[in-house]
């Protein structure tokens, strides 16, 4: 999908900030007849506006506040060379014009340096911003990566949500007080092999290139956000913002490692939305590091919409990865590709983890073609669990008809029930696995399975197992309503 997004006013505020197109500036209302800042008085009987500018050449205004490095200027670019392992600026403005550069020259990978917006204006990156260490871009008005823009850093963190100079220097990165603006890249973006790129903002939009090799792409939309840089990255949205949206609808790429995308909302009456339209790729590479791939929706109402391509696979030797596509709500549309396919080893897994799940031809979550389809390169797990929120039964129903000849397992992994309304096919030796009852106590247990439709096998009954919570044991039994394949 090729969105455009905007620079709108805002009233309220007083500035300009970075919106996705569907969001309609609040103008300068005649009514009001108030005027944007700056303005010059009359000049020959002519009122003389200026509107305020959407961003300087490069970066202006700036002082440091924590320490140490300096900062030269020559022509159209800017060097910022830095001292000390971690550096802090305050600047009136950062953004970049297009044919200009800012190069951060740090003492090694692991230096960080942050920049952080004092101004009213939003940050538009339109040239090229590099360094051999981590950047971090703080600016609540917003942030804008056009098409135009070219970054080649050892980690970037941009983010609409503030972190206080104090904690940043101490290694603490823990971001809040969130404007609800948007940081939006429509650019290139590339991290150093094993760096990150992590975007931090109420509304997150992608539509152009990330490539962080055997890294991390990370996404965390809410009010209050935790970026832990030790160890094994990891993000966590601890506050939800009243709205909240990602949309990934460009290319990423980190093979041998991560993406991950989450996003919270305030309550069951606000939105959450992740939106996949585009190609994210994280495969295993030939020296072993699996690929992962991790959306991860509001599970109380939040919603996941899945189309494009999601690849995890393992095309140079080795296992496939691993994908999870969670919220409330999880929606995958006709045509999507999702692959841990691995030739030369384990085929890894794709799980589905909703509320409830139904397959169906038209009107559910999934068409039993796109199952299918599914579990030519996958192992696919559907996992239903309400976790005691409301709405939702934890439910799967089977209204559509499948078929798979891979030796690829299909798991029904319900919470409550389970029924199969429509005919599944099976051959190549994929197994069928019926899990109910899973959130169910022993005694007085009354989840349960139905089968309605025939299953089709096309060996022998093992290659269907059933399920359902035990204190210590499995229940295997036989399956009613089977009719086994010749």
């Amino acid at each position: 999908m090729n969105h455009t997004y905007r620079t709108v006013w805002n009233a309220a505020r007083g500035n300009w900030q970075a919106v996705g197109e569907n969001v309609r500036s609040t103008g300068k209302s005649p009514a009001s007849c108030r005027l944007a800042r700056p303005f010059s008085w009359p000049v020959g009987g002519l009122m003389l506006v200026t509107l305020p500018a959407l961003g300087s050449e490069l970066p202006s205004g700036g002082h440091i506040v924590g320490g140490a490095g300096n900062l030269d200027r020559q022509g159209n670019s800017l060097t910022i060379r830095q001292d000390s392992q971690n550096l802090a600026i305050e600047w009136d403005d950062f953004s970049i014009a297009e044919h200009h550069r800012v190069d951060f020259v740090q003492p090694n990978a692991e230096s960080s340096a942050l920049n952080r917006v004092t101004g009213d204006n939003v940050s538009e990156i339109r040239g090229a911003l590099s360094a051999n260490g981590r950047v971090f871009l703080i600016n609540p008005n917003g942030i804008s990566f056009s098409s135009t823009a070219r970054v080649d850093v050892g980690a970037l963190v941009a983010s609409t949500l503030d972190i206080s100079t104090e904690d940043f220097m101490a290694g603490r990165y823990t971001f809040e007080g969130g404007s609800g603006n948007a940081v939006i890249n429509q650019g290139n973006i590339t991290a150093a092999e094993g760096g990150h790129v992590a975007m931090i903002a109420a509304e997150i939009i992608n539509t152009g290139s990330i490539d962080t090799p055997r890294g991390n792409t990370l996404m965390g939309a809410g009010s209050r956000v935790t970026l832990d840089l030790g160890g094994p990255l990891k993000i966590e949205v601890e506050e939800a913002a009243l709205e909240t949206h990602i949309e990934q609808g460009g290319a990423i790429r980190a093979d041998g490692g991560r993406v991950y995308l989450t996003a919270r909302a305030a309550n069951d009456l606000a939105s959450s939305v992740i939106n996949h339209t585009g190609i994210t790729e994280a495969r295993t590479l030939a020296s072993g590091e699996n690929g992962e791939i991790m959306l991860m929706g509001d599970m109380d109402s939040g919603s996941v919409q899945v189309a494009g391509t999601l690849d995890a696979s393992a095309p140079a030797g080795g296992d496939g990865g691993f994908i999870e596509t969670s919220a409330a709500r999880v929606q995958v549309a006709d045509g999507t590709t999702v692959t841990t396919h691995a030739g030369n080893g384990d085929t890894g897994t794709w799980l589905i983890d909703p509320k409830d799940f139904t397959i169906a031809d038209s009107g559910g979550d999934m068409t039993g073609q796109t199952v299918s389809d599914a579990l030519a390169s996958n192992d696919f797990e559907i996992e239903t669990a309400t976790m005691g929120t409301d709405g939702g039964n934890g439910d799967i129903l089977v209204n559509d008809e499948l078929s798979w000849s891979s030796a690829n397992t299909l798991t029904l992994n319900a919470e409550r029930d389970i029924e199969i309304n429509r005919e599944v096919s099976i051959t190549g030796g994929g197994t069928l696995a019926l899990q109910y009852g899973q959130d169910s106590p022993a005694s007085g247990n009354t989840a349960s399975y139905y089968v309605n439709a025939p299953v089709n096998l096309a060996r022998s009954y093992r290659q269907i197992w059933w399920m359902a919570v035990r204190p210590h044991s499995c229940l295997i039994d036989r399956l009613p309503a089977l009719r086994p394949g010749t």
